[in-house]
């Protein structure tokens, strides 16, 4: 669902998925607490999104015309930039260089993320 990839400062790395049943994973390369209010070391983590989170970031979706973006925004010869990563209803947009802003859907899915009680993968 959302991909946040390296730079060279301290940008969060992560990677979150949410399925339709609510079951929900998340892997952490870097979280900081000042960025999402999470103490979740390096690892895997699952646990459960609610269906109404799922339902409000799909509607958002739809109403921003995610659905009809082009799937990569990018130029390959600039370095430090972290890319965006989405996937939503089997629609995927790499966002990292003069793509639209999607902040607001990334705003919002990594609010519904950090409601979740997040445990350690088994």
């Amino acid at each position: 669902m959302l991909k946040k990839t390296p730079c060279y400062g301290d940008c969060p790395i992560y990677n979150f998925q949410a399925l339709n049943n609510g079951h929900a994973t998340l892997i952490v390369g870097r979280i900081t607490s000042e960025y999402f209010g999470l103490g979740l070391k390096e690892g895997e983590y699952e646990g459960k999104i609610n269906s109404e989170d799922l339902k409000e970031i799909i509607e958002l979706a739809e109403a921003i015309d995610y659905f009809s973006l082009k799937s990569k925004y990018d130029d390959e010869k600039i370095m430090d930039l972290p890319a965006a990563i989405s996937s939503i209803e089997g629609h995927k947009v790499f966002n990292r260089f003069e793509g639209p802003n999607l902040d607001p859907l990334y705003s919002l899915i990594e609010q519904k993320m950090v409601k979740i009680q997040w445990h350690t993968k088994t």
